[in-house]
């Protein structure tokens, strides 16, 4: 027999207006918002911040130099023509990210309704992925 929350037709919300009401102390969902919340990230706000103008249209000449960090040398190879090609083929490969969440974190479904409850719970689920590939790939260690 299905349980339902009680409510009143009178009641403006049908979803708690908090999130303790529904998840569990011991759910994921905690345990990763106090690691976001622990991490420094103001240098990616300000590396996003300051590339909303945009790249210049022209295509580099010459070569990359030899001081170029990895992110300059992408952005460099990303203003070339061929550089363009190879990232327009990013937008083919986006299923398996998909077919990853859904097998190998076992997610099928949301728990909570509602356009904004939604993405907040989507972002959750890839913030916990992309800590994951980064922990395995060695870029951050569980110590810190």
């Amino acid at each position: 027999m299905k349980r339902f929350k009680e409510y009143s037709l009178d009641q403006q919300l049908v979803l708690p207006s908090d999130l303790n009401d529904w998840l569990e102390e011991s759910h994921p969902a905690y345990f990763i918002g106090d690691v976001v919340g622990e991490l420094d990230l103001s240098a990616i706000y300000d590396d996003y911040h300051s590339h909303r103008g945009g790249q210049p249209a022209s295509a580099p000449r010459g070569r990359i130099p030899r001081d170029a960090t990895v992110k300059q040398r992408m952005a460099r190879k990303l203003r070339t023509k061929q550089g363009r090609a190879a990232y327009a083929k990013r937008k083919q490969t986006v299923e398996p990210v998909f077919g990853q969440i859904k097998q190998a974190r076992g997610f099928r479904r949301f728990l909570l309704r509602g356009l904004e409850p939604v993405r907040a719970e989507w972002r959750l689920i890839c913030l916990g992925h992309n800590l994951l590939k980064l922990f395995r790939s060695g870029v951050v260690s569980p110590a810190g």
